[in-house]
């Protein structure tokens, strides 16, 4: 057909720009595994925030909500110590995985994110 050629071309040009999405997702970093959980509490966010980050590497937790969604982020740098990161309250570096569990705990409770979130979904990714 006439129109072959085209969508052919179509077709590369979704292709190349899904690739390049993938590509800047997570900062470049390639997701190793993710773990989804429906959103009871703000303590039960930051317990499995807290059980599902404890070893080292860089993670992604991402919020789903009917109106929103919003992505934060967790170093683990060993020995008990982690780096917090949330774009609308701040950096926090942490020195053992109780402080950890308080602060994402308190934050998903003050930021309102335990209310309007219905999950959420823990990444880890390789660096």
């Amino acid at each position: 057909m006439h129109f072959d050629g085209e969508i052919k071309a179509l077709d590369q040009d979704i292709t190349n720009a899904i690739a390049d999405v993938e590509r800047h997702e997570n900062a470049g970093l390639e997701k190793v595994w993710s773990e989804k959980y429906k959103m009871q509490s703000s303590s039960f966010f930051g317990d499995k925030v807290t059980e599902e980050t404890n070893e080292p590497g860089f993670y992604r937790i991402s919020l789903k909500g009917d109106r929103r969604g919003h992505a934060m982020g967790i170093e683990n740098l060993g020995n008990g110590q982690f780096k917090f990161m949330d774009p609308n309250s701040g950096e926090f570096h942490l020195h053992d995985e109780a402080a950890l569990r308080h602060v994402v705990t308190q934050n998903a409770r003050l930021m309102g994110y335990a209310n309007d979130a219905f999950s959420f979904e823990i990444q880890r990714l390789r660096t």
